[in-house]
């Protein structure tokens, strides 16, 4: 967004006049980031950082995510920390996400996850933290510690997608 030509004015303006990032500035890029994600269309490529997350109150968790769930736009995912691979996730109705690579999941209430992956279902017990996350049980989860990594970071990433965490325990 900041290397945009309304970035680059925003930018300028704030910089010319010496305004307060809080509350005026921010009020500026909000404004110039919810015009700008409720313009996208197709698939639109975020990269953030697996390890440190996405912070719940920046304007992109706040103002550019629910803009571009609103418009029905595809999120493909970049990892900026490690390997850079990308997958891409679509929302349908009743809680329901489906990603490029797959899996999908469909929350049931704050304690359970339906996992489906290759024609197979599994229920996984799941628990929504009070701040910014969630408890998977993986007690219940079949196969090796590596197919459980996986079955748990395809859930983290699907729950990112949604916008419910930044980290899972």
């Amino acid at each position: 967004m900041g290397q945009t030509a309304r970035g680059i004015q925003v930018a300028k303006a704030i910089n010319e006049t010496g305004m307060d990032y809080i509350p005026h500035g921010k009020a500026l890029w909000t404004e110039a980031s919810r015009e700008f994600a409720g313009t996208a269309s197709g698939t639109v490529h975020v990269f953030q950082n697996e390890i440190k997350g996405v912070d719940r109150m920046s304007i992109w968790a706040q103002t550019e995510y629910p803009t571009l769930l609103e418009n029905d736009v595809n999120i493909g995912y970049h990892n900026v920390g490690g390997p850079c691979e990308m997958q891409t996730f679509k929302k349908l109705p009743y809680n329901l996400v489906e990603s490029s690579e797959g899996y999908s999941i469909q929350l049931h209430d704050q304690n359970g996850i339906l996992y489906k992956e290759h024609g197979v279902a599994l229920e996984i017990d799941a628990e929504a933290l009070a701040i910014d996350g969630f408890a998977i049980y993986t007690d219940n989860l079949p196969g090796d510690d590596q197919n459980v990594a996986r079955i748990v970071n395809n859930v983290r990433d699907a729950l990112a997608f949604l916008g419910l965490v930044s980290h899972i325990n």
